[in-house]
């Protein structure tokens, strides 16, 4: 498993009701996050009997915008389209921005028959 070090992250998001625009159930969100490697770390290492000690320094952060919408087709189904944008993955400024989009839809099931719920809530256990 990889595991990449960070000192500090931020993250900030706004998700946004569909009302303005007479959608009502529709979400739209943008947020992002930014985590940085900071200082100097020292890496030892032994190499053909020899000690030597490399050192570090700070690399640029990584900042990760990501904007979605939820597009309700009716009060059961929702799909949603998502797009991120990861710049400098796994903190190495070598490697190329990442782009990734997702799509997903949602189904909600109604189990439970009309009238059931209020059925049980009203009833009373007979003595």
């Amino acid at each position: 498993m990889a595991f990449t070090d960070i000192d500090a992250s931020l993250s900030l998001g706004l998700s946004l009701k569909g009302a303005k625009w007479a959608r009502p159930d529709d979400v739209i969100g943008i947020g992002g996050a930014i985590n940085a490697r900071r200082g100097i770390i020292a890496i030892s290492s032994r190499q053909a009997g020899s000690h030597s000690d490399r050192t570090a320094s700070s690399t640029p952060a990584r900042a990760n915008p990501q904007t979605y919408y939820a597009y309700a087709l009716n009060k059961q189904l929702t799909l949603t389209a998502d797009y991120q944008l990861i710049t400098n993955p796994a903190n190495n400024a070598d490697r190329d921005r990442s782009h990734l989009l997702r799509a997903a839809a949602r189904r909600i099931l109604n189990l439970r028959r009309p009238g059931q719920m209020s059925q049980r809530v009203g009833a009373k256990r007979a003595r």
